[in-house]
């Protein structure tokens, strides 16, 4: 008996004391967060290969993720072995906070690895809508995602908040690596610096996969580097996406190819993941006319000449001319969209109209002629009938009552502007009947959601064979600091 409990002292000190104990680096596991009801999410796949990756590599994983759906929070209770708080604005600022804080006071020393995952919806970079975000924004729990690109308002928050971590990081000489996931994700690599690696699961303008994530925990061993994890993971995973990573050589990648590529690496899922349509307008209205073609022709040099490069190297691109091939119909798909919106004069519906018409003086009831402020043409057509009636009836009671006199003013202005909006409304679609017809454009890209998948996941997977040549080409001549090469499993 007395030997039995001095092996299972011994054992215990041995375990404590385990090259797999020392060399555990702090993990902040962020996210889940945009989904609808129910037991499941979207990220239980991701969560169950983490928890494999952590039996391999040692992590001590601190846990703001998702809340509310029961599934989930078991993988990460069971599987991954860590309590978890719901993953909401507080929880998020505290759990950075906390790690700051931690940095500062010397807990965590110089020379020390501390991994930041970000798995949730992410929305694009806000700027396009007159914001100010370096990054982007990222969905929290409890508010169920309406839009794949645009994620905003109560429900979400920033990426840009890690920013003071990777300050803190670097003024004290600590390894971080921020590893975000989400759709958009590439617009974290702005966080990069001395001594923070970025990986992201898809570029700043498309979705991401969980493919990628679980690949990149696939890959996750004992020896490896993040660099080394994130060349097997996107060597070997298989999705529409565009991972990054923030190295040297990544970046000239992304600024060379990524932007070259971009256009035929959008896609379709439904109305609220629609990338396509997006682009398809913009066209249409003129925005990139002059730079388009150039630019898919030095994209069809790039890869002619990496054709005949790799074609000569080795048999494993020998379906590169299969998806050329895809590539030049997926332009010809789009160019003839962009063609048919042109002819149906939908530049137009960029156009501003003043609208002009005799409306009420508010303090004393009197006629008055106003211009309103200038409506696109696209505004007008959309603008709802329906919200003229209901103002009338507003009318109605008003007239009834001789103490809301200036609230009776209002709403008689308002009635005038209305009806000179739906006059207009009605003049624009007699003198233009084409411009509804290229709105129906739009419409009909949903029947062709299963082609554009299909053509814009070949080219995805032509990206990344280009992708995995070049960086094997580049890193050989690439001898600047590398966090992402410091940081090791």
């Amino acid at each position: 008996m007395k030997t039995k409990i001095n092996l299972s002292v011994f054992l215990s000190l041995a375990f404590a004391l385990s090259p797999l104990s020392l060399n555990a680096f702090e993990t902040l596991l962020l996210g889940g967060g945009g989904e609808p009801a129910g037991p499941e999410t979207i990220f239980d796949g991701s969560l169950e290969r983490l928890a494999e990756a952590k039996s391999r590599v040692p992590m001590n994983i601190t846990a703001s993720f998702n809340g509310g759906h029961s599934t989930t929070s078991a993988i990460i209770k069971n599987k991954i072995g860590v309590e978890h708080s719901p993953f909401t604005g507080v929880a998020y600022k505290k759990m950075i906070a906390d790690a700051v804080k931690k940095i500062n006071s010397g807990e965590l020393k110089s020379g020390a690895q501390l991994m930041v995952i970000v798995d949730t919806h992410g929305g694009e970079n806000d700027r396009q809508y007159g914001g100010k975000t370096l990054t982007h924004s990222i969905a929290l729990s409890g508010h169920k995602m309406e839009s794949m690109t645009n994620v905003s308002g109560a429900g979400s928050a920033s990426v840009d908040e890690l920013l003071t971590l990777t300050e803190a990081a670097k003024e004290k000489g600590i390894k971080l690596a921020i590893i975000d996931v989400s759709c958009h994700s590439g617009n974290s690599l702005k966080l990069a610096n001395s001594n923070t690696c970025v990986i992201s699961g898809t570029g700043p303008n498309h979705f991401g996969y969980s493919t990628f994530t679980k690949s990149f925990y696939n890959e996750m061993v004992p020896g490896r580097n993040l660099e080394e994890v994130f060349l097997n993971a996107r060597k070997n995973d298989v999705d529409h996406g565009f991972p990054m990573i923030s190295t040297n050589t990544g970046i000239k990648l992304n600024e060379d190819l990524y932007k070259l590529m971009s256009p035929y690496l959008d896609n379709r899922h439904s109305a609220s993941a629609d990338k396509i349509s997006t682009r398809i307008s913009q066209e249409a209205r003129g925005a990139n006319s002059c730079s388009r073609e150039a630019e898919f022709q030095k994209l069809l040099r790039q890869v002619e000449s990496f054709e005949k490069i790799a074609g000569e190297a080795t048999s494993r691109y020998s379906d590169l001319s299969l998806l050329k091939d895809e590539l030049v119909s997926y332009k010809k798909l789009q160019d003839d969209l962009i063609d048919e919106m042109i002819s149906l004069d939908y530049k137009l519906l960029d156009k501003e109209v003043a609208i002009t018409y005799l409306g009420v003086n508010t303090k004393n009831g009197k006629p008055l002629q106003t211009t309103s402020k200038p409506m696109s043409v696209q505004d007008i057509l959309n603008f709802p009938p329906g919200n003229l009636s209901y103002f009338e009836e507003l009318i109605v009671g008003l007239k009834k009552q001789s103490n809301r006199k200036e609230e009776l003013y209002n709403m008689q202005d308002t009635v005038a502007k209305v009806k000179a909006i739906l006059a207009r409304q009605k003049e624009l679609k007699i003198q233009s009947p084409n411009l509804e017809k290229s709105q129906d454009v739009l419409k009909n890209i949903d029947k062709l959601t299963e082609t554009i998948q299909s053509k814009s996941f070949n080219v995805s997977q032509l990206s990344r064979k280009m992708y995995d040549f070049q960086y094997a080409q580049l890193v050989k001549g690439d001898a600047a600091p590398n966090p992402c090469k410091d940081f090791k499993l």
